[in-house]
């Protein structure tokens, strides 16, 4: 749990430091630090809660640092796509959460045992 937090709030911070150069700075009302803390602790509460759910239910044969990896990769992928496809609404955090269970169904997919010859 503890480091699906951290792993969240490392995603959710790039994610909104993404979102924030996709619009430009100059057209927030908020500043950067300001825009990066949210994204982090709410990523750190989506982490905290979905991090474990998908590591047991998905990536129980995938190496550790390989899951961490490719999730956070895929987090921020889907919050950039999600903020492309659909600005200024909740499309970055729905598109966040999206990446990160995609990128989990890929790693599961890649890590399954091959079935043994007959």
């Amino acid at each position: 749990m503890g480091v699906g937090a951290v792993a969240g709030a490392l995603c959710g911070a790039a994610a909104a430091t993404v979102v924030g150069a996709i619009h430009g700075w100059r057209s927030t009302i908020v500043s950067l630090g300001e825009t990066i803390a949210v994204g982090a602790i709410f990523g750190a509460m989506v982490g905290a809660i979905a991090a474990p759910v998908i590591s047991w239910v998905l990536l129980r044969r995938v190496p550790l640092g390989r899951a961490i990896a490719g999730t956070a990769v895929g987090t921020v992928a889907g919050a950039a796509a999600g903020e492309l496809l659909a600005p200024r609404g909740p499309d970055a955090i729905l598109g966040g959460f999206a990446g990160f269970v995609l990128a989990a169904l890929c790693l599961h997919v890649a890590a399954r045992r091959k079935p043994l010859a007959p």
